[in-house]
């Protein structure tokens, strides 16, 4: 039959059911026009959901990703923070700002901070919506989101916080800030923007709204989105040049011409064929964006396996459209091996499933052969409960997955020497040892350079970095021995070892490494050493409990190396650990004891060895100890020094002698001294001088009166340097200074050409029984006379007998100080022992005021 004929007899059978049905059909016209309309913003509406979640779960899985990697390791410190910003800056442009908020929950840390000014300092807990996701984030231990809040930087945003925890306690939140109107743009594209206007709404507030034509409200479709604690709805509508395409005047010719409908049916067929045209053409243009969007669309139909992949999908994993076939088939055999079976679940699984959204992420090859990170979300669609189409969105995801592992090895990676770092470093340790053969052992290393403090003070960082990098070199290349090396800390080094010698040739390994380690190193032409100390341990089994022991129990040993002479190995004995469990002990019971007020000063009288005049007293820490009575120094500054509370005791010393020249003041001893010792630590502080003076000032007592004993051996400590400058500064704000325990050690003359030193003391060793040795008697007289010709005043400790007292006289010796003159006294018994003193020596108590000199 021809077709023209063909198309004349349908035609006329048309118009002959369509003449009696003109209204029904005109109302179906309507309802099928719309009906289109509102199928494509359906579609579009779900679309622009899923790309939004997919954009913002993106963000929100690198700020877990950081916040995962700190807690982890314990660690929220902010060195690495302006890092993590630039990466998070680059990869995500509306991202406003990075920030970081404190515990209180102000913000301290803005990226970046230009633009950003108003946001520092700003107490984001004290403000409704922010406050409150601050809460949410910090009960859940969770990324939370706020509502649109206007932003300090101006404009409208959404803010998300997550909380970071150190010990199980929050240290401070991630905040991460999004500006509104960028991220929606980015998601939506120039293309559909001309075809749809979309409406974000959190609740009864605008996230994002754009203008919308009245027209396309009839059609409007909602959505709604989940996402980091926050319900949003997403309305979609057509604007008005989309409703037009889609609709046309049939519904009105019906109506107008019903009975001339047999004249033209053609035209009715022919208009039926537009519409179908205009359906290809919308769905050309939606095609054409998803070209242009970033995540590649799929839509599965569970029961033919027919699948639609958008032109993104394709170039996702480097193909043509036309060389794979549009079936599940092409997606599941791209999925790499391993991930199969987690991402090809069976229909059932879905039929069953109670949720609407799901997500995985996995990995598919490209055409060229590599593997990509994928992030799969979907729809699913149900008829009668059952499964029949899955939409959902492919993201690459391998860019970011380099820049997490890139940001993993940052944080793991020391940035001056290139050595791992401390994070991560038992379980490193201990796949090590669970690879040991039966006849290996894992031996840990803790290395610790001596003398390098000295450089770095001296010499500038930039001198101590070159140190640390050479020795870095040094430990790679040593005969290429360790599986691990670590910088664990300014000057310490974590090494492991792989070994079957035993402790003996250990420690003879350990000693090359020492001989390698001081050899040379240049410098901008000067030439520097370091020595080295060891603690070693082994690792007793391969569990992380085990390795971390081992560490400590190395630490424990180094310890021990460093206080027995430096520049040695030590094998980790148990004993040694009792002992350091005992000093933590006591550290603690110091802390108690300042805590309660338990350190007090004893007084030691020191008097004029001729005139018998009193010129001052030395003040000695002493600890009012509950249980075991009054303990002197050496029983408890040791272990105050490892536990960092030395300068506590200072503190609580120098009060009293403040206190006690006070008292002094009331008894007509206006110009008697006082001595004290300041710790090494103490001197080393830039603030020492300043804090020293205002307690003076304080208590309005003249600084001359008070002299800061000195141990040669802190002029010769690592760290002199601010030591040096310390002393001399403490000399021109008027203190005396004076060298303690002269000659008991590594005696520097030069000291007393260099130092601002008004008097020496005599070691005690070289002053008790200097009666009848005649080696005492060369060295204490040679001593004398040296402070007399370069004008300091001398003094002899631990003076206890007569005899000794008689041979001092002979010599050129001014002071002295001992048990003969008087034991150490509380302050309470000063005032007796000053008026018993006095009155044995037959003088008023003021005639006998010594001037200290």
């Amino acid at each position: 039959m021809p077709a023209r004929s063909l198309l004349t007899k349908r035609a006329m059978i048309a118009a002959l059911v369509l003449l009696t049905s003109t209204v029904v059909m005109s109302r179906f016209a309507r309802v099928a026009q719309s009906e289109r309309v509102v199928s494509v913003v359906e579609t579009y509406s779900r679309v622009f959901a899923a790309k939004l979640g997919e954009q913002l779960q993106n963000r929100i899985d690198v700020v877990e990703l950081v916040r995962a990697s700190w807690q982890k390791e314990r660690m929220a410190g902010l060195g690495e923070f302006d890092d993590v910003a630039d990466i998070i800056h680059a990869y995500f442009d509306e991202v406003q700002a990075l920030n970081w908020v404190n515990a209180a929950g102000e913000i301290e840390r803005v990226t970046p901070l230009d633009g950003n000014e108003r946001a520092l300092g700003l107490n984001v807990a004290a403000l409704p919506g922010p406050g409150q996701a601050l809460r949410d984030a910090t009960a859940l231990d969770a990324f939370r989101l706020t509502g649109p809040i206007e932003l300090a930087q101006g404009g409208k945003g959404i803010v998300g916080y997550a909380p970071v925890r150190v010990n199980g306690e929050v240290a401070g939140f991630l905040n991460l800030v999004f500006r509104s109107a960028p991220l929606m743009d980015h998601v939506m594209g120039p293309s559909d923007a001309k075809s749809f206007s979309v409406t974000v709404m959190d609740g009864t507030n605008s996230v994002h709204e754009m203008p919308h034509d009245p027209v396309g409200e009839a059609f409007a479709v909602s959505t709604t989105l989940d996402i980091a604690g926050r319900t949003w709805t997403i309305i979609a509508r057509p604007t008005s040049a989309e409703v037009a395409a889609a609709q046309s005047p049939l519904d009105e010719l019906i109506l107008l011409i019903g009975l001339a409908l047999t004249v033209f049916v053609p035209a009715l067929l022919n208009e039926s064929a537009l519409n179908k045209q205009r359906l290809v053409e919308r769905e050309e243009r939606f095609a054409l964006a998803m070209e242009g969007a970033s995540d590649g669309l799929f839509d599965l139909n569970t029961l033919t396996g027919e699948t639609y992949y958008s032109p993104r999908w394709f170039q996702m994993v480097g193909y043509r459209a036309e060389e794979l076939p549009l079936h599940f088939d092409t997606f599941r055999k791209l999925i790499h091996p391993a991930d199969v079976d987690n991402v090809i679940r069976p229909a059932h699984d879905f039929t069953d499933s109670d949720g609407d959204i799901v997500e995985n992420e996995f990995r598919m090859r490209h055409k060229d052969g590599h593997w990509i990170n994928v992030l799969a979300r979907a729809r699913l669609v149900r008829r009668d409960g059952r499964v029949v189409r899955i939409v959902g969105t492919h993201v690459d995801l391998t860019e970011l997955r380099r820049h997490e592992r890139e940001l993993k090895r940052a944080a793991m990676t020391d940035d001056l020497t290139g050595l791992r770092n401390r994070r991560g470093l038992s379980q490193v340790l201990t796949r090590h040892a669970a690879a040991l053969s039966d006849t290996a052992r894992l031996c840990l290393m803790h290395v610790d350079l001596d003398m390098f403090k000295a450089i770095n003070d001296s010499n500038g960082h930039e001198a101590g970095d070159h140190v640390l990098r050479e020795i870095a070199d040094r430990l790679r290349g040593f005969h290429g021995a360790f599986e691990v090396i670590a910088r664990v800390g300014g000057d310490e080094f974590l090494l492991a070892i792989r070994t079957e010698v035993s402790d003996a040739g250990l420690l003879d390994f350990a000693q090359s490494l020492i001989t390698a380690i001081g050899q040379p190193i240049a410098f901008e032409g000067k030439g520097f050493r370091v020595g080295a100390s060891i603690g070693v341990d082994v690792v007793s089994s391969a569990t992380e409990e085990s390795v971390c022991t081992a560490i400590a129990n190395a630490d424990i040993a180094l310890k021990h190396a460093k206080t027995s002479g430096k520049g040695r190995c030590v094998f980790f004995e148990p004993a040694m650990r009792d002992e350091t469990v005992r000093s933590v002990e006591i550290a603690m019971q110091i802390r108690e004891g300042i805590d309660r007020n338990e350190f007090v000063a004893f007084f030691q009288p020191q008097v004029d060895l001729r005139s018998n005049r009193i010129v001052g007293f030395e003040a000695l820490a002493r600890w009012r100890h509950p249980e075991r009575g009054i303990l002197n120094a050496a029983a408890f500054v040791p272990h105050a020094e490892d536990a960092h509370l030395i300068e506590a005791i200072d503190d609580l010393v120098f009060s009293r002698v403040l206190d006690a020249l006070a008292m002094l003041d009331g008894l007509g001893l206006t110009e008697t001294r006082i001595s004290v010792n300041l710790s090494t630590s103490q001197l080393m502080h830039a603030s020492v001088v300043d804090r020293l003076l205002w307690k003076v000032d304080e208590a309005s007592i003249d600084p001359q009166r008070i002299c800061i004993e000195i141990l040669e051996s802190t002029l010769l400590n690592e760290r002199a340097g601010n030591v040096v400058r310390n002393v001399h500064d403490l000399a021109k704000a008027g203190f005396s200074v004076e060298l303690d325990d002269f000659g008991s050690g590594h005696t520097a003359i030069a000291s007393l050409l260099n130092f601002p030193v008004s008097r020496i003391k005599i070691d005690k060793s070289l002053v008790a029984g200097i009666a009848g040795d005649r080696n005492l008697q060369a060295i204490t007289t040679a001593i004398s006379d040296l402070g007399q010709k370069l004008g300091v005043t001398v003094l002899a400790e631990g003076l206890e007998t007569e005899e000794d007292r008689a041979f001092l006289l002979s010599t050129t010796c001014a002071q002295v100080q001992g048990y003969l003159v008087g034991r150490p006294l509380a302050q309470q018994d000063l005032n007796d022992w000053i008026v018993a003193w006095c009155g044995r020596h037959s003088e008023p108590l003021r005639a006998r005021a010594g001037t200290g000199s």
